[in-house]
Order: C-alpha cells, then sequence, then structure tokens
C-alpha cells in the first residue's frame, strides 16, 4: 500500500474527546482510521490519564501489544510526535511523505512529514 484514501476527514474539525464524524480530536481520528483499515485498537482516552500516558502505553506496549516500533514509515502507521519538545501528538502516515493529524487550530489536516518532530512509527500488528 502507497498511499491511503483519507479524504472523507480532511476539513473535519478539532474537539478534544470526541469521536467524529464531524470533530475529532487527534487520537480519535487516529482509531478512525485505523479502523478504516481494517485495525481496532484501545481508545486510551478512557484508560489513560494523560497524553504522555498514552504515547507511553503505545511505545512500551504493555497496554496494547498490537504496537510495533518500525524505523521508516510504511502508509497507514502511527506517529507520535513532539509538540514543544514533548511527545503529546499522534497522528496517520498516509504515505508519499505526508501525515494526517487533528490539530486544535486547524482540525484535521496533511502535513508533510519532514515539517514535523516525530518520536516514533508504530505499525499496528
Amino acid at each position: 500500500m502507497d498511499e491511503i484514501d483519507v479524504s472523507k476527514y480532511i476539513g473535519k474539525g478539532y474537539k478534544e474527546n470526541s469521536s467524529g464524524p464531524d470533530f475529532y480530536d487527534c487520537y480519535s481520528l487516529v482509531i478512525s482510521i485505523q479502523r478504516d483499515l481494517g485495525k481496532n485498537i484501545m481508545d486510551f482516552r478512557h484508560d489513560a490519564k494523560s497524553k504522555e500516558e498514552r504515547k507511553k502505553a503505545i511505545s512500551d506496549g504493555k497496554k496494547e501489544p498490537c504496537f510495533e516500533k518500525i524505523e521508516k514509515p510504511l502508509a497507514g502507521c502511527i506517529l507520535i510526535l513532539y509538540y514543544n519538545n514533548v511527545p503529546q501528538h499522534i497522528g496517520v502516515y498516509i504515505g508519499k511523505g505526508k501525515v494526517i493529524h487533528a490539530t486544535y487550530d486547524r482540525g484535521v489536516v496533511i502535513d508533510e512529514l519532514r515539517t514535523l518532530n516525530v518520536e516514533g512509527f508504530y505499525k499496528v500488528k
């Protein structure tokens, strides 16, 4: 898979703790896209108290063993992103150097991977 179609999400608004279809936060967007790809992942927003705990659960694989850290991005993989030098944001690599994510100020957007500060890439097993 070289690229995934995420056109139905572009331009949707941002609202914390929302789950679509008109508003998403960064994690609910990831959950929705993964479901579109046939993957079912846990909603850490209800199991982890902080964004840092969500990131740790994904990267450590303790709460959700279906994540595997990978060296290079593959279409559909999850990215953990740094904002203000803290890993606190998440998005999906859609291929061809592009990432979709939900931002509080721009809503659901696609950005170039090279413009983002990536902590790591994670494949859903």
